[in-house]
């Protein structure tokens, strides 16, 4: 990482993203996270909430707090329900009511959907207005946002003149024979140094996890990856397969496997005597 960039940049404390942008999000502005109904926009937002505790306030804009149900935050997150002032669309008031939440100590703010807070879109000139008032008052309050949407809010982030969100990431579900495979990419960030993708990952108990990194957040070895790369295509193999596939020596192919195993991106099963190893589903 760049020498001073740990001081612009947010740990999420996700293995992967992390590294994918290099040190985190920007600290004390806001980024986006567009993504089609099922991508895992939620669960992310659920799953940096969790990392940040009571230092992280969410608000919820498009539906009442109690619709989320077992999907609410958990960990000490602040619960805050723009969506009745939304639905009236006193956005006047709905401004009132973040600036006035705010307290000391806290560090991420997410909202759950932004477009509903920047008038829903509807017009991406006054949709910037908007942020740029929202982005004013992260910085002011020094309180790192991020701000979940579909994937026509992206104009709100990356088009036109003037201020807009400091990073878009974007979260595909891809479905094809038969499997899935999710990827997230970075549309856009703040200055140059990061890793557009497309980045692999799946939904497990804990939210996010990204295969071609370990759970240190360090990227995978060139075995690790070519280890990956056979059940892309093989969709499952055995010990003594992967040894004649790639040529390696079969005690540092198991070393890799049991990494692979701890992070979550493999799984294993048995089979007629013989085990098998094959990628996580989403």
């Amino acid at each position: 990482m760049p020498q001073g960039m740990g001081e612009r940049r947010v740990a999420t404390g996700i293995a992967g993203l992390d590294g994918v942008l290099h040190g985190g999000l920007p600290r004390a502005e806001l980024s986006l996270v567009l993504g089609a109904s099922g991508t895992g926009k939620t669960v992310l937002g659920h799953q940096l909430c969790r990392r940040f505790g009571e230092r992280s306030i969410y608000f919820t804009c498009l539906r009442p707090a109690a619709a989320l149900g077992k999907r609410q935050p958990t960990s000490g997150a602040r619960l805050v329900d723009l969506s009745p002032l939304l639905v009236e669309l006193d956005f006047d008031a709905a401004r009132a009511r973040v600036e006035a939440e705010w307290r000391s100590g806290i560090e991420l703010a997410v909202f759950d959907s932004i477009e509903a807070l920047l008038c829903d879109g509807r017009d991406p000139s006054i949709a910037r207005r908007q942020t740029w008032w929202l982005q004013q008052t992260l910085w002011e309050h020094q309180i790192t946002g991020v701000g979940l949407a579909l994937p026509d809010a992206t104009a709100i982030a990356c088009q036109g003149n003037g201020p807009a969100a400091a990073a878009a990431l974007v979260l595909e579900l891809r479905r094809e024979d038969g499997s899935e495979s999710r990827e997230l990419r970075v549309h856009k960030y703040e200055g140059s140094d990061f890793l557009a993708g497309p980045h692999r990952f799946r939904i497990g108990d804990h939210g996010l996890q990204f295969s071609g990194w370990d759970n240190d957040g360090q990227p995978l070895s060139e075995l690790a990856t070519r280890i990956l790369t056979v059940f892309r295509t093989s969709r499952r193999a055995t010990v003594e397969e992967l040894t004649y596939l790639l040529g390696a020596d079969a005690d540092q192919l198991e070393m890799e496997l049991r990494g692979l195993l701890a992070s979550g991106q493999i799984r294993s099963a048995t089979q007629d005597g013989h085990v098998y190893y094959l990628l996580q589903t989403p």
